[in-house]
Parts: C-alpha cells; structure tokens; sequence
C-alpha cells in the first residue's frame, strides 16, 4: 500500500489508488519504532483498553511526567510529522483528481493515528478519498467472507476511477 501511494504520489497519470493497510504515508525506521512502543503500552493498560491511548489516559499519564519533557517528546514524534504528510498527501490526489480508497482491519496503527488526529472528522476535505474498515482483525483478510468483501469493495472503487475516464482511456 505505501508504495502504491507512492507511485500515485509521484505520477500525476494514476487515476486511482487502493491502499489496503496503509501503515504510512512516510515510512521511517522512527515511526515504525514509535508504533512499536505504543503497542507495547496500549497491550499493558488495564481495564481492557488494549488498544487505545485516549485522551484522558494521556491526560493522567502527563500529570506524573514533567511537562516540559511531554512537550519536547510530542514536537519530535515521528507520527505527528507523519500527520502533516498524510494531509499533504490527501491533499495532492486531491488536486489531481485521482480516487483512492483506503481500506483498514481493526488495531491498524494509521487509522487508529487519524483517529487521534482527529482526520477522519475532516475526510470531507477529500472527496476523491473512501475510507473504509473492514470488521476484522486478522490483517491479511485470510477468510474467505473477508476477501469477499475486500474484492467487492476493491471492484466498486475500480468502476469509479473506470465511469471518470475519458471515452477510450480505460484501453490504453
């Protein structure tokens, strides 16, 4: 996924892109070593939030650390800089018209960060942009019910970019 966005990135020709389990927009050893970490942590949170750093967790958590050390940590995390690329991103398929349907499972750490981010309040910015989760934690869609889904949802994201198409494009 991250290579196709890419590509689409790079080539203003792509119409269409179909990203399934997108981890990042911008992929960095840092990133992927942040998520790392805040898995372990969410994986060690009582109550059964096993998956999720809200607000008022951080909110607590904040209130034992100093906060001139929070603040330093929050300016250089690599997810927040990946949060200003996702929006540039969005915003270049944007202009360039191109379509693209982002598919996720459950627990999958950049729709969990748009959350947090608070984009997926703002997908109406981009409305060349599908977002979707797909009801499922196993992120490689191994059962047959789920590969169904992702294919239908793969082959109506096709027919749009193929009904935007100039007469006769669709053959070159």
């Amino acid at each position: 996924a991250h290579c196709s966005l890419q590509g689409a990135l790079a080539d203003p020709r792509v119409r269409g892109v179909l990203l399934i389990n997108l981890f990042a927009v911008t992929w960095s050893g840092e990133l992927v070593a942040e998520r790392g970490r805040r898995a372990a942590i969410a994986a060690g949170l009582p109550d059964g939030r096993a998956h999720r750093l809200d607000r008022e967790f951080v909110a607590k958590a904040m209130r034992y650390l100093r906060p001139d050390r929070a603040w330093r940590l929050w300016r250089r995390s690599a997810e927040r800089r990946e949060g200003a690329d996702v929006i540039a991103a969005f915003d270049r398929l944007h202009v360039r018209d191109t379509e693209a349907l982002l598919l996720f499972g459950e627990q999958e750490p950049l729709y969990e960060q748009f959350a947090r981010q608070g984009l997926l309040d703002q997908l109406d910015r981009w409305p060349n942009l599908r977002l979707e989760r797909i009801p499922s934690r196993d992120h490689m869609f191994r059962a047959q019910w789920l590969q169904r889904h992702v294919h239908e949802r793969l082959d109506e994201a096709l027919e749009r970019v193929l009904e935007r198409l100039p007469a006769g494009a669709a053959s070159l």
